[in-house]
């Protein structure tokens, strides 16, 4: 990811915007990596969704079209209104189970000394 980032920075000018891509994609990688150890399938949700904030701060400040704001409030009605009805399967199969935690959900058992 951060050889992606040095190569797609090259074509960005000015020192100051470098370093602000660089922090947006470092928290991007951050929450993500976050997302994905969870064992929580509500908590994944949360922390995945949370990933849109980054990523629509690099839309709008470093794209090159005048309508990366347009481009950038699609992205985010698009995924939220996509990723709404997960949302509430996930609460419906926390009713219907009782439990989201991703281990149980999947019958696995750890053996208990």
């Amino acid at each position: 990811m951060s050889v992606l980032r040095v190569i797609a920075s090259q074509r960005v000018s000015g020192v100051y915007i470098r370093k602000w891509l660089g922090v947006l994609i470092f928290v991007l990688l951050l929450i993500l990596l976050g997302s994905f150890i969870r064992f929580n399938i509500l908590e994944f949700y949360f922390y995945f969704e949370s990933s849109l904030i980054p990523i629509f701060l690099i839309i709008l400040g470093f794209g090159y079209q005048p309508e990366r704001l347009q481009a950038g409030l699609y992205f985010i009605f698009y995924t939220l209104g996509a990723s709404l009805p997960l949302l509430f399967l996930i609460i419906k199969l926390y009713f219907l189970v009782g439990d989201i935690r991703i281990f149980n959900l999947l019958g696995v058992r750890f053996i208990e000394k």
